[in-house]
């Protein structure tokens, strides 16, 4: 069979004969495309006519070193898709300008990007790679000042070290500063200097909203899981009211565990929500720590997840001065310190919990503890009104 090579790799590929009222075939190099083709949407191969076979078109292949930067940079205003083999890529990357563009790695433990990543447009999608960001202060960050970056993706990606020993960013792994409408999926925060997530805003006029995660892993971090808090922006470095509240922050599905100040701190946030998400914890947080530390902070949702202490954990959520909270249906196993395991204060208005299994806690040696558990409300005006 005769073939013909792909100039963006080096790859021989076959080529196919075409039979009697074939207009034409098409052939990709599955070098370059190698793998799920049908994700890869507007794709580009060999087009074979009637046997006779025209000039290759794939995706440029950019391949292992110091080169990414330039890759992306030649590109232009239009964008692209950059194909990504396995093996180490050095730099820190940045993407400016128009965005639209993709790459694609090899996969999540195979395209290694040793440098940090900073995505200051629209657009931009990582794709089955890894942002070691060795030494770094964060793995990859969304920010744009005075309008935030908005859509861009990651997808099967892994940010951070390797297990512990500290060869990851020395601060967060993701960092969102100023973006809405961004979507991370089946992405690994582990191993982290910092938070596995850090969601602020250090601008004037812009707040970091509606980012979606769904069935990302949030594990190992120096810091708490995911961190969200108000503003640094304003004045003389004051926080700025107009920017004070993030909002609409959803995590739907995933594990967060094991992560050093616990899975999640909320202040001063509007609309964070967990559903279906596994929070395990072998750190010792000590009889007063909790796994979510939410604050001063509007309906945050926590539906229909589990959680599991093996550690000296105290409570699962500590919310003061919150509003509109609510705690539902959710499933409480292992070893908490606190019978209590949930707190709403006494500043807290139209906070509820409903529906949630309270197994008996169990301690470090196995044995049940009998005492039944229970959430406290101490707050004012319980439970919804008009």
């Amino acid at each position: 069979m005769r073939s013909v090579t792909c100039p963006d790799c080096g790859e021989q590929v076959e080529i196919p004969v075409v039979s009697i009222g074939d207009e034409s075939v098409i052939v990709y190099c599955r070098n370059c495309l190698w793998k799920d083709l049908d994700s890869l949407y507007g794709r580009r191969g060999l087009v074979v006519f009637s046997g006779d076979a025209v000039e290759m078109a794939c995706w440029t292949c950019v391949g292992p070193g110091n080169g990414l930067q330039a890759a992306i940079d030649a590109l232009g205003s239009g964008g692209g898709n950059l194909m990504l083999q396995p093996g180490t890529y050095t730099g820190d990357i940045t993407f400016t300008g128009s965005g639209n563009i993709t790459l694609y790695g090899s996969g999540r433990d195979a395209t290694i990007l040793t440098g940090s990543v900073l995505i200051q447009t629209n657009q931009v999608r990582l794709d089955n790679l890894w942002v070691k960001a060795t030494g770094k202060s964060y793995g990859v960050k969304i920010f744009k000042s005075g309008a935030g970056p908005n859509r861009n993706e990651l997808k099967m990606v892994r940010v951070g070290g390797t297990t512990t020993s500290a060869d990851g960013p020395t601060g967060p792994g993701l960092w969102l500063d100023g973006g809405i409408l961004n979507n991370f999926e089946h992405c690994l925060f582990a191993f982290n200097g910092g938070d596995g997530v850090y969601i602020n805003t250090t601008q004037n006029v812009w707040t970091t909203n509606v980012n979606t995660f769904t069935d990302c892993t949030v594990n190992g971090n120096s810091g708490y899981g995911v961190k969200t808090e108000t503003g640094t922006a304003g004045v003389g470095g004051e926080p700025n009211p107009a920017v004070a509240g993030m909002q609409q922050n959803c995590f739907f599905g995933g594990n967060m565990e094991d992560n050093a100040s616990g899975a999640a701190y909320i202040n001063g946030s509007y609309y964070t929500r967990f559903e279906n998400v596994d929070f395990e914890s072998a750190i010792n947080l000590g009889s007063s720590g909790w796994l979510i530390d939410g604050s001063s902070s509007t309906y945050i949702l926590v539906m229909n997840c589990a959680f599991n202490s093996t550690g000296d954990t105290g409570r699962i959520f500590n919310f003061q001065s919150c509003s509109y909270c609510r705690f539902d249906n959710n499933r409480i196993d292992g070893q908490f310190t606190r019978m209590d395991v949930g707190i709403f204060d006494e500043n807290c208005t139209h906070c509820t919990a409903n529906g949630n299994a309270l197994t008996t806690r169990t301690t470090a040696s196995g044995s049940d503890v009998v005492s039944a558990r229970w959430i406290r409300n101490s707050g004012q005006n319980r439970g919804w009104s008009a």
